[in-house]
């Protein structure tokens, strides 16, 4: 799956009649993905993955589910200033 899916996906959540929304909407869908993104892929943990399954799941969830990127939380630096 592409970024651009993903975020097109994204931004049919943005459906609502408040106006952020639909800014939210429009900058996601005008975005520019054509920056290079470089990183390992990894899976979500087990336990979002059957959050995302479930019958009531949001369908971004699937696609969200299914895009590869690095689901792992980001590494704090250890520098001490």
């Amino acid at each position: 799956m592409r970024l651009k899916d993903l975020f097109t996906a994204l931004a049919d959540v943005f459906d609502g009649p408040e106006s952020i929304e639909g800014q939210a909407k429009q900058a996601i869908l005008y975005a520019d993905y054509s920056t290079q993104m470089i990183f390992e892929p990894t899976e979500l943990s087990q336990t979002f993955k059957i959050i995302m399954e479930n019958t009531n799941a949001h369908a971004v969830c699937e696609i969200i589910r299914t895009t590869q990127l690095p689901w792992l939380p980001p590494q704090t630096s250890t520098d001490p200033i």
